[in-house]
């Protein structure tokens, strides 16, 4: 419907719930596609609330996929994000992201998921954003 309308924000913000919803039920590569295209959405509109959002939701699909450094890394450049733009994760997903962090440090060993977070945190949003797109390739 919001296609029909010509609504991009509203598009990719539907996108993303689907995406996570996808993700949720095990389909990986229905999550990644509608990740992929609600995040490039997100970026043409200049959405920072929304493309941190998508860089942690991006981050999850990646820990679900094993790839826990590049899950780590993006997990630290929406922590930077969040940090720039004054936000705080959504009290009603605070405990499944520190979940996340914890279960990543755990399964990385705190040396590697150190280094990792930290390589995110110092990205700029473009490379961030560019890395969550490469990893879906």
């Amino acid at each position: 419907m919001q296609r029909a309308v010509g609504q991009p924000l509203q598009i990719a913000v539907a996108l993303h719930y689907l995406a996570n919803l996808a993700r949720q039920q095990g389909n990986g590569p229905l999550a990644r596609s509608q990740h992929q295209e609600s995040l490039l959405l997100f970026r043409a509109l200049g959405e920072g609330y929304w493309l941190e959002q998508a860089l942690r939701t991006i981050a999850l699909l990646l820990k679900q996929a094993t790839r826990l450094v590049a899950a780590g890394r993006l997990l630290g450049a929406a922590e930077a994000l969040r940090q720039t733009l004054g936000i705080p994760i959504p009290p009603r997903e605070l405990a499944s992201y520190e979940q996340t962090v914890a279960t990543l440090r755990t399964e990385l060993g705190d040396e590697v998921f150190t280094t990792a977070w930290a390589a995110g945190r110092v990205m700029t949003l473009t490379q961030a954003l560019d890395d969550a797109l490469t990893e879906f390739e």
